[in-house]
């Protein structure tokens, strides 16, 4: 079987972490924007 494209791979990739952003941002919304302040900086 062949492998995928890179570019379908880094769609699957931000696709998992957008994902997992808006799940975070539903459980705790404060928490994660400090969190990603946090990162940011």
């Amino acid at each position: 079987m062949e492998a995928p494209p890179l570019e379908r791979k880094l769609v699957a990739i931000l696709a998992a972490d957008v994902a997992g952003y808006s799940r975070m941002m539903h459980q705790d919304e404060d928490a994660t924007l400090a969190t990603l302040t946090t990162h940011r900086t």
